[in-house]
């Protein structure tokens, strides 16, 4: 807070910059203002600050006048920054500090990070409360509904614990309920690919690890009503694809999330960040973490896993952030060692480097420490599901009719072939 002060028949002006809420005035050199004048009681005035405004308190014999108003000794009055403050024969003005100006980019990482520290924070409490390692032999990699409940049960109550859901926290709590929003629509986008025929939202919405005793028929109702609605002013099917519906929807969301707003009440934001707590520790128990909706996603093609907090995807050959992060390295190995442990390889200080294929022919490449420095890596690449034929690459412009036909020639002459390229330029979906 500067106080800029100068005496009434004087047009030179002193700035004092004071740290704090609370600013003292008067004649004494302890004060924070310094009012040198036989008129000025040693300590005259006491001015706080709560909440963006400003009350001065008169602790002097002498009044002070605040705007057009005397305060007499004893009194406060609340102002505002900027209002004339008269304690004869000085005038002071209050200039408050401008918040910095924070961008929606920030905001939103600043909202990830309390998003990924509050589960940080569950899973500790909830590795004092539960044997976990035990909960997923029980689950042996199937989805154990009273395994889940229990774990469901927990989660609540390390929030209520943990008082989350402080009504205090309500306007960061609305926002990161739109994060939320967005993540989710973002996730049925990816989920649903580029196929034409109709996908449930509820189904989109849930997971394998849902129990749907857990699931509130109201507020789950109230969450597929505002994805629908968003779906529709963001106008997605007028989108080429999918991802140019994501690409829309990451940069368009916010205009319209002002509309949304309003039917964001208490116990729907409770349920909506609930929900996404529950999911996220819910995957990192019983299944891969963040990467569990990616592995199922159509349109990806690829993971990578830079760091715990760095994961991207490939998409229609676009490499992407994937907004998902890890709740800490020691988790990303777990995963890790979960994924090759499905084709009897394993990872560990004595062999941190592993390539294997997964039963369904996806490719994995993990590293881990001492070999990895930053932290342990993942690349994963997405056997496809669907098998371009020749016609197909042809029609697709990935290949001349020329081309195709001088290949043809060459497997059937049975000669030698050199297939080459960088990553991700369709080398194995051209052999396949």
């Amino acid at each position: 807070m500067k106080v800029w002060f100068n005496k009434i028949n004087e047009s030179r002006r002193s700035v004092v910059e004071v740290q704090g809420n609370e600013i003292t005035i008067g004649r004494d050199p302890t004060n924070h203002v310094v009012l040198p004048s036989p008129l000025v009681s040693r300590r005259h005035a006491v001015v706080r600050v709560h909440d963006g405004r400003l009350y001065l308190e008169n602790v002097g014999l002498n009044s002070c006048v605040v705007g057009d108003e005397e305060i007499l000794g004893g009194q406060t009055v609340a102002f505002d920054p900027g209002v004339k403050v008269r304690i004869w024969p000085y005038t002071l003005t209050f200039e408050a500090e401008k918040p910095p100006s924070v961008t929606r980019a920030e905001l939103e990482a600043h909202l990830r990070g309390l998003l990924a520290d509050l589960e940080m924070r569950i899973h500790k409490k909830l590795l004092e409360r539960l044997d976990l390692m035990e909960f997923e032999k029980k689950a042996g990699g199937a989805a154990d509904p009273e395994a889940i409940l229990l774990l469901e049960h927990n989660i609540e109550d390390i929030c209520r614990e943990l008082d989350v859901f402080n009504k205090a926290n309500a306007q960061i709590l609305e926002e990161m309920a739109g994060l939320v929003l967005r993540d989710l629509l973002i996730n049925q986008l990816i989920m649903e690919g580029d196929r034409e025929q109709f996908f449930d939202l509820a189904a989109l919405a849930t997971n394998e690890f849902d129990v749907p005793a857990m699931l509130v028929p109201e507020r789950e109702a109230e969450l597929h009503g505002l994805l629908r609605f968003l779906r529709e002013r963001l106008a997605l099917h007028e989108c080429r694809d999918s991802t140019e519906q994501v690409q829309r929807v990451e940069e368009r969301f916010y205009e319209f999330f002002p509309l949304v707003r309003p039917h964001l009440h208490e116990e729907l934001r409770k349920y909506i960040i609930l929900r996404i707590l529950k999911k996220d520790l819910k995957d990192t128990i019983f299944g891969f973490g963040p990467l569990q909706d990616l592995l199922r996603a159509p349109t990806v093609t690829e993971i990578m896993v830079v760091k715990s907090d760095q994961i991207y995807v490939e998409r229609n050959g676009v490499i992407e952030k994937s907004g998902r992060r890890f709740i800490s390295d020691k988790v990303t190995e777990a995963i890790i060692e979960r994924i090759v442990a499905q084709v009897g390889r394993r990872i560990d200080k004595s062999q941190p480097l592993v390539d294997a294929r997964l039963p369904d022919g996806s490719r994995v490449n993990a590293i881990i420490p001492p070999l990895a420095v930053r932290g342990p890596c993942l690349t994963i690449r997405k056997f496809p599901i669907q098998r371009w034929t020749m016609d197909d690459l042809i029609e697709m412009g990935s290949i001349t009719e020329a081309a195709a036909q001088f290949l043809r020639a060459c497997v059937i002459d049975r000669k030698n072939i050199l297939v080459s390229g960088g990553t991700g330029t369709g080398k194995t979906t051209m052999l396949n």
